[in-house]
């Protein structure tokens, strides 16, 4: 049976960090981890960001991948990390195309959305099935890319 992913996305001390959680069975695990190299100028970051991406997805039998995209706040406004943020989660979406039909956008409430619940309760079944904290909304994609390859 092939596997359900999710990515999550962050901007940590102005580098992307991507978590990736792989839903296999009945348990949810990390599945790969990249951090942008800081001595690499944006363009390269991205790049990297794509080929690991690619690489990693290409290795086994995946179906469905979701890509946790920013909840919106109006009052928070566009701020560089953001920004960047925005860009890297772009790359995610193109990379994963890529190797996998069935790609989604979705923010922390349309996953949520998707499983019939809120957000914070499937972050909370992400952990429950063994996702650490930081793993939680990949996880929480995870999920809903599993939903995502069952819609035909």
């Amino acid at each position: 049976m092939s596997a359900a992913v999710g990515l999550a996305c962050s901007i940590k001390d102005g580098l992307p960090v991507v978590h990736a959680a792989i839903l296999n069975g009945g348990t949810i695990e990390l599945f790969f981890r990249h951090s942008a190299a800081a001595h690499d100028d944006w363009a390269l970051q991205l790049r990297s960001l794509h080929d690991m991406t690619v690489t990693s997805l290409g290795n086994i039998d995946i179906d469905s991948v979701v890509v946790r995209g920013p909840d919106y706040n109006s009052r928070r406004g566009l701020t560089a990390p953001t920004s960047r943020r925005l860009a890297a989660e772009g790359v995610l979406v193109a990379a994963a195309r890529q190797q996998v039909t069935k790609v989604a956008y979705l923010t922390g409430k349309e996953v949520g959305e998707r499983l019939g619940i809120d957000k914070a309760e499937i972050e909370e079944r992400a952990v429950s099935m063994g996702c650490s904290n930081v793993l939680k909304q990949a996880g929480a994609a995870a999920l809903a890319a599993q939903a995502l390859r069952n819609d035909e």
